[in-house]
């Protein structure tokens, strides 16, 4: 039996070992390379999830939650009560989004909802007892 036996030379052909070189790495290179690359072009984690900027503000008679839902019309979007909260969700062919918001200061019989500019705007108005009141300090003499 007879083997043929390679030697290598340690200065000239440390490039076999490199995991780049053409043989066993160019491929694994290119598929590194291609990872990182639709990682910061498409990131994996936005795709298809509840990632969504969200916005929530006051003024004296109503809380606002501000959604942005790009992309969507507003026959894809639905805004229901459940309990004392609301639910947002949102359907088209690339993507999902559902989203509860749950609060006891909200009064639900003043709700109303608009979309501009791919920003879904949804208007809660106050519970009395959320409502701010000025306490009037009184002065000791």
């Amino acid at each position: 039996m007879n083997k043929e036996v390679t030697k290598y030379n340690r200065e000239t052909d440390l490039d076999l070992f490199s995991p780049f070189h053409n043989k066993f790495g160019l491929e694994f290179g290119s598929l590194i390379n291609r990872l990182f690359d639709d990682f910061w072009e498409n990131p994996s984690f936005l795709r298809d999830r509840n990632w969504r900027y969200c916005d929530f503000r006051e003024d004296k008679d109503n809380f606002y939650i501000d959604v942005e839902l790009p992309g969507f019309s507003k026959d894809q979007i639905k805004v229901t009560t459940k309990g004392n909260g609301i639910v947002i969700s949102a359907k088209n062919d690339k993507s999902t989004f559902v989203r509860s918001f749950y609060d006891n200061n909200w009064d639900l019989s003043k709700i109303s909802s608009k979309l501009e500019n791919g920003i879904l705007t949804v208007s809660l108005g106050k519970t009395e007892q959320s409502k701010e009141k000025l306490i009037e300090i009184q002065e000791v003499k």
